[in-house]
């Protein structure tokens, strides 16, 4: 884990936050910036960031990444307003636990138990329900879905 893992707003390294902050906010921010002109003079186009469910849970560590993440929110409801009427929407999905081949690598039988005890689906999710989420919204099916924010975590019930 990196050195934001254990820090709350406390302790962070000044230079962890910057970093996190740079990377996992700003970043975006450029993704955007050249691809939204290319989209409004196109006249359409379709932005979804990601952010992780694990923002929605206020989590007591990892708080550079958490707010870095949370900060998408604001990106992504400005570019929504700023394309939307020239055909450009963007959203925000947020997964929940997935079980992807490094997931299923890296986690124990017991903690996916424990995870799913949390979620109000009688699964885990899979990188399909994600990519379907993500088709959806690039879809012609999803055009009137703009600077919405979607948790796709199988209902995580967070109190």
């Amino acid at each position: 884990m990196g050195r934001d893992s254990g820090a709350d707003v406390t302790s962070v390294p000044l230079d962890v936050w910057q970093h996190t902050i740079d990377v996992t906010l700003t970043g975006y921010m450029y993704g955007i910036r050249h691809a939204l002109p290319i989209m409004i003079e196109q006249g359409a186009g379709s932005i979804v960031n990601t952010m992780s469910s694990a923002v929605w849970a206020g989590e007591a560590e990892r708080v550079a990444y958490q707010a870095a993440k949370s900060g998408l929110v604001g990106l992504t409801r400005h570019t929504a307003t700023v394309g939307g009427k020239r055909g450009v929407r963007a959203n925000l999905l947020s997964p929940g636990v997935i079980l992807t081949g490094a997931a299923l690598a890296t986690t124990t039988e017991e903690w996916r138990a424990e995870i799913l005890a949390t979620v109000r689906s009688p699964r885990l999710g899979e990188p399909d329900d994600i990519a379907a989420m993500v088709a959806f919204l690039f879809s012609d099916d999803g055009t009137y879905v703009n600077g919405q924010s979607l948790l796709v975590d199988g209902g995580a019930n967070f109190t």
